[in-house]
C-alpha cells in the first residue's frame, strides 16, 4: 500500500503542496502520495485518521496548530512554549506528534528539527465506540 502524507487545515485551496510532493516523491523514487485534509473542525480529525488506514504523517495548518494540542497526551517543550504543534506523525497505528514550527518533513516521512523534540500518543488516534 502506497505510503500517504498530508496537510491538515481548514481552508488549503490555495496549498501547493500535493504538487509539490508528488514531484518530489517522483524524482526521489518514493511510492508516496502527499493530500491536503480539509477539517472543518479539529473534532474531524478521529474520522480523517480512521478514513485513511495508510497515512504516516501530516502538517498541521492554521487554524490547527494551537487546536490540535489538547488531542495530544504530551506536548514537546518547544511546542508547549510556543503553543502550536506542526507535525504529526503516526506509527504503528499510534499518532506520534514532533515538535513545533520549526519541524521539516523529510521525504522518508521521519520528522526532524533543530531543537529537542519529543513524542507522545494522541488520544484521536484511540479507536471511538460506533
Amino acid at each position: 500500500m502506497k505510503q500517504l502524507y498530508g496537510l491538515v487545515g481548514r481552508k488549503l485551496g490555495h496549498s501547493f503542496s500535493p504538487r509539490y510532493f508528488a514531484e518530489k516523491f517522483r524524482n526521489e523514487g518514493i511510492d508516496a502520495e502527499f493530500r491536503n485534509f480539509e477539517l472543518l473542525t479539529i473534532g474531524e480529525l478521529p474520522k480523517m485518521l480512521a478514513d485513511n488506514p495508510n497515512l504516516r504523517g501530516f502538517n498541521v495548518t492554521i487554524p490547527y496548530k494551537e487546536e490540535i494540542m489538547p488531542l495530544l497526551d504530551d506536548i514537546a517543550p518547544e511546542a508547549r512554549r510556543i503553543g502550536a504543534v506542526n507535525c504529526v506523525k503516526i506509527d504503528n497505528g499510534l499518532t506520534l506528534w514532533y515538535s513545533g514550527p520549526e519541524a521539516q518533513p523529510k521525504p522518508s516521512g521521519m520528522y526532524s528539527t533543530n531543537s529537542e523534540s519529543h513524542s507522545g500518543r494522541s488520544r484521536a488516534a484511540e479507536p471511538t465506540a460506533t
